[in-house]
């Protein structure tokens, strides 16, 4: 129940009474458009976000974690305390006020109305590590809800785009997953993964379209990433590998389940299989990328020109 009081919530019988200024709603298939109404006309600041697909208990539970990562957001920002406005501009006044997040491992800057990510490790050659991981999803959620892009562009810093998963995070987070249970190991191992899986899934519950700018290496998990993305342009230097298989690890996070539908299952499995190395023209060939640019600041002209 909401008053001018507050949200009135029943725990253990008792009638508990919490101020609020903004509230999220995790939605389904369905969008919850007479609760947000409701809301809306209580003066509150709604926000929506996806994923809480009711036939699936791990799309809830999913739903619930973006949830909690957005309020602790929407609480840290200054930008969004209450202001005077009428109930039918609350949503998109909450929308616009979103700040541009600041990252450690990842850039963010506007180009009129292109969000332009850069992957920000140049010395790692842009390798994924644990931070990596969080950011990528971060922004994914900041270009979905902003009204400042209609699109984004994802690409490296320095010589390479992507070199897959940080090899030290990977021994470095192992230890911590340990437990003298083998089969708490084993759930907390798949945790894990299940949370590296949803970071990729951010770019495809992104509603903007996500172009991907590929020079240089492109290997394991940077793969993974631009499976994701709506589109996929790469310069000639481009060489793109499904490499786990020479680290005696399997692709777990997206990539034998999004590649079929790219460039077949015939080809993935010789990817995966061989852990060869592909050329931006044969990528091209293969259906993996929509053009070649000649060298990488052509590249992200012409994909800035496509955005």
């Amino acid at each position: 129940r909401i008053d001018d009081a507050g949200l009135h919530v029943t725990i253990g019988g008792k009638d508990e009474i919490f101020p609020v200024d903004n509230v999220i709603l995790c939605t389904g298939q369905e969008p919850q458009r007479e609760l947000q109404a409701t809301l809306l006309e209580a003066g509150m600041r709604v926000h929506l976000i996806g994923g809480a697909d009711v036939a699936a208990e791990l799309d809830a539970k999913r739903a619930i974690k973006q949830g909690m990562e957005l309020a602790a957001t929407i609480e840290n920002s200054s930008a969004l305390t209450p202001a005077a406005s009428t109930p039918g501009q609350l949503g998109a006044a909450a929308t616009r006020s979103i700040p541009l997040p600041q990252l450690d491992t990842l850039r963010i800057a506007i180009e009129g109305k292109v969000a332009v990510l850069t992957l920000n490790r140049p010395d790692k050659a842009n390798a994924m590590n644990l931070q990596m991981w969080h950011d990528i999803r971060t922004a994914m959620q900041w270009v979905d809800r902003t009204t400042a892009v209609r699109v984004a562009m994802v690409h490296g810093a320095g010589d390479n785009f992507c070199a897959g998963i940080d090899l030290q995070m990977m021994m470095s987070i192992l230890p911590s997953v340990k437990d003298a249970c083998e089969a708490r190991t084993r759930e907390n191992l798949r945790n894990l993964i299940i949370d590296l899986q949803d970071t990729l899934s951010s770019l495809e519950r992104c509603r903007k379209p996500i172009l991907a700018a590929i020079h240089g290496a492109c290997i394991g998990g940077g793969v993974d990433l631009v499976a994701c993305a709506d589109m996929r342009y790469c310069s000639a230097d481009a060489k793109f590998s499904v490499k786990e298989i020479d680290l005696g690890m399997v692709a777990d996070v997206g990539s034998l389940q999004r590649l079929p539908r790219l460039i077949g299952d015939g080809m993935v499995r010789e990817l995966a299989y061989t852990g060869r190395k592909v050329d931006g023209a044969e990528a091209a060939r293969i259906g993996l990328v929509n053009r070649v640019f000649d060298n990488p600041s052509a590249l992200l002209e012409g994909v800035l020109q496509i955005a």
